[in-house]
């Protein structure tokens, strides 16, 4: 299910995922791993190997002791590549209430903003999906950029890597090239989405899932009507800004992406969206969805860039 991607990954790399949010057990605190390893000999097929480690009391921040003792454990070597996503503010989302929820507002802004970075338009084009990890973390995502510095690769926030994370099933980037898909990520504390259509990012919101998605499974009615008008390009900011999130989309939504309908859901909570779109995967395959969008953006980076290096192009 990983050919579609991995092809341009030609030596082992971890993928790290240290927000306490993705996890599937609300009781438990780990962050996820997920080591790929390219095929031993011709013919061969890649490996994936899962792994689970308590979180550190540094909450978000990555130490790669405990990473290379869990490796060794299992008999895998330390990888040459080592990619990361992270919350990027420092709220400590395992609290109930999710307290720091509304500081996100500016890291997601900073998301639109990486755009820019890259070289694609944040108005009428959007983010391209593979100049999500073009480019490292700005010089204000501190925590991002601490986490750069010891892998000395893209570390991206958890927002980006939900996005690559769907794109990663053939099912779903094939589906956003003939037409426009909606993303979600329902997680215990935050509901992410995003428009996607042609391979770019055409909008995005983030909102505080106590004010959008009950705990107590009844209608999920404002995350709903929310989602509506986030398809026509109608969510103004200053709505998602008083639910404590924050929404932007470009200035025109392209009519061929008709209506950005099909609704793809992953998140510990996906389940309370049962019958309101595909949710992706069971609850551990859920869990290991920010790593595994970690190894499509930067296989779809890799990609990019030899194709931008053939002569002609």
């Amino acid at each position: 299910m990983y050919s579609s991607f991995v092809g341009h990954l030609e030596c082992p790399v971890l993928a790290v995922d240290l927000a306490a949010d993705l996890v599937a057990d609300p009781g438990e605190t780990a962050m996820r791993g997920l080591l790929y390893a390219p095929p031993a000999a011709p013919g061969d097929e890649p490996s994936l190997h899962a792994f689970a480690l308590a979180r550190a009391e540094t909450g978000n921040g990555f130490d790669p002791g405990p990473w290379r003792a869990l490796l060794a454990g299992a008999g895998l070597p330390w990888p040459e590549i080592v990619l990361a996503s992270a919350l990027e503010d420092g709220a400590d989302t395992s609290l109930p209430g999710a307290a720091g929820v509304g500081s996100r507002s500016g890291v997601c802004g900073r998301l639109w903003k990486l755009s820019r970075a890259c070289g694609a338009s944040a108005g009428q084009g959007g983010i391209v999906v593979a100049s999500l990890m073009a480019e490292p973390a700005g010089e204000d995502m501190l925590r991002l950029c601490a986490i750069q510095r010891i892998t000395g690769y893209p570390a991206l926030d958890s927002s980006a890597a939900f996005l690559l994370g769907l794109l990663a099933e053939p099912a779903v980037s094939g589906r956003s090239r003939r037409e426009g898909v909606t993303l979600l990520f329902a997680g215990r504390h935050t509901v992410r989405a995003g428009l996607v259509f042609q391979d770019r990012v055409l909008g995005f919101f983030e909102l505080p899932a106590e004010r959008v998605l009950p705990a107590d499974g009844s209608e999920p009615s404002v995350l709903l009507h929310c989602l509506e008008d986030f398809r026509l390009g109608w969510l103004p900011k200053e709505r998602a800004a008083e639910l404590g999130g924050f929404a932007a989309v470009v200035p025109a939504l392209p009519g061929e992406a008709e209506g950005f309908r099909p609704l793809f859901v992953t998140g510990p909570c996906a389940d309370r969206l049962e019958g309101r779109g595909r949710i992706v995967g069971d609850s551990e395959h859920r869990a290991v969805n920010n790593c595994r969008g970690l190894l499509y953006g930067y296989a779809r980076l890799l990609e990019e860039r030899a194709a931008s290096a053939v002569p002609g192009r």
